[in-house]
């Protein structure tokens, strides 16, 4: 029999692992309830053009003070501290330069503005997490990405079998064409977070995600998708010493080549006709070659200022019977079309400094990835302008600017 004094014990240790374990637990809520409130912010800053294409006047209203509050919420652990003012003030001014266009040309819109305050604060988010090596940042965004995917691919399941979707409304993202945009970067950032966490580049979940990916694409007959897609993956399988060749300078002065001939000389050559007809295309690439006409000659007419956010261009709609105004379906013929000449040389010129600091850290894994993701995004921009879709532009090519810091990704696997 044991001592009242020994049973005392007894009792005070199980009263202190009680209670320690209890602790811990509550530690561990905490911490759920802390990263479950950070991924909803980032889904929130992420998706303003997703939910606003609703229409629906609540949720339209009702964004920005979510954007506020979603702000508000990941500064705090911030602390409000921005650091590396001058790359910051570089993008507020690449910014502004298309905000006074867009305001001159009376085309300032709530969405848009919704639209800059997402990326310039995303942007914010990702030099104030600097100094904790990013590898952190990019788990976060794997997370936020991951639900929007989940989201997304529910919604397109709902719209094929109720038969409710059409070219512009195909689930969450909206148009057809949005969803490959999301897509990369679902894979890309997902690709990046298994490096960082230390398991396998491509595993299960990132070959189940591009299968389904694909598939969609399929569905929607975007051929450019399931192209990116495909290139992606296959980059960040076959990674083995490529950087030095595939690397983003490269991949960057490609595409732009890419977008000369498709936008100047597609109709005087043979071999891209027949490519085109092999794809299922006509060779007005479903109305773009009538588009980026009109963007060049509204280009030539105002080289300098530029015409704001998406500038939309005039064209006859045979479906609809009347002219119709939409953007001009090319990334790059939108940056002159928005801020002008001197604004498009910038940007191509911030490009190739973000390849720069990229090369700088080597051949590195998780780099390659980065490259290949920024590269395949951009590809994307052939057909469609990137900036309409999602504000992360900046904020991909600010991890490319900053990509050093995700050499220190092994601390996070540890």
């Amino acid at each position: 029999m044991h001592s009242y004094h020994e049973r005392t014990i007894d009792e005070d240790l199980q009263h202190q692992f009680i209670e320690e374990r209890f602790m811990s637990t509550s530690i561990i809520k905490k911490i759920r309830t802390e990263e479950l409130a950070k991924c909803l912010s980032l889904i929130v800053l992420l998706t303003p053009t997703f939910i606003m294409h609703y229409n629906i006047k609540l949720l339209v209203y009702l964004y920005l003070p979510m954007e506020i509050l979603s702000i508000l919420y990941l500064e705090k652990s911030d602390k409000w501290k921005i650091s590396h003012w001058k790359y910051l003030l570089f993008i507020i001014v690449l910014e502004i330069v298309v905000i006074v266009s867009t305001f001159m040309n009376q085309r300032i819109s709530y969405s848009y503005i919704c639209m800059v305050i997402a990326e310039i604060y995303l942007v914010i988010h990702i030099i104030n997490n600097i100094k904790y090596g990013l590898s952190k940042l990019i788990i976060d965004f794997s997370s936020a990405f991951r639900v929007i995917w989940i989201i997304d691919i529910i919604s397109v399941v709902i719209k094929l079998l109720l038969n409710t979707y059409s070219n512009s409304e195909f689930g969450f993202v909206g148009h057809k064409n949005y969803h490959a945009f999301l897509f990369i970067l679902v894979i890309g950032i997902e690709i990046m977070a298994n490096i960082i966490c230390g398991h396998k580049a491509i595993d299960g979940h990132v070959v189940i995600i591009s299968v389904i990916n694909i598939i969609v694409e399929f569905i929607v007959s975007s051929f450019s998708g399931v192209v990116s897609i495909l290139v992606l993956i296959l980059l960040c399988f076959f990674t083995k010493n490529r950087l030095k060749i595939l690397n983003l300078s490269n991949i960057f002065i490609g595409l732009l080549i890419l977008n000369y001939i498709l936008i100047f000389t597609i109709s005087n050559s043979n071999l891209l006709r027949n490519l085109l007809e092999f794809m299922g295309r006509d060779i007005g690439m479903s109305g773009r070659r009538q588009m980026w006409k009109l963007a060049i000659s509204l280009i030539e007419t105002q080289p300098f200022r530029g015409y704001g956010f998406s500038a939309p261009v005039t064209i006859w709609s045979v479906v609809a019977n009347e002219f119709v105004q939409n953007h001009c379906h090319n990334f790059f013929l939108n940056i002159a079309l928005s801020g002008g000449i001197f604004y498009f040389f910038i940007i191509c010129t911030y490009v190739f400094a973000v390849a720069h600091k990229i090369n700088k850290g080597g051949n590195i894994l998780i780099l390659k990835v980065l490259t290949y993701t920024i590269g395949c995004y951009l590809l994307l921009g052939t057909s469609e302008i990137v900036v309409n879709v999602m504000p992360v532009f900046f904020p991909l090519m600010t991890l490319g600017y900053y990509s050093k810091n995700l050499e220190n990704f092994r601390i996070v696997a540890q």
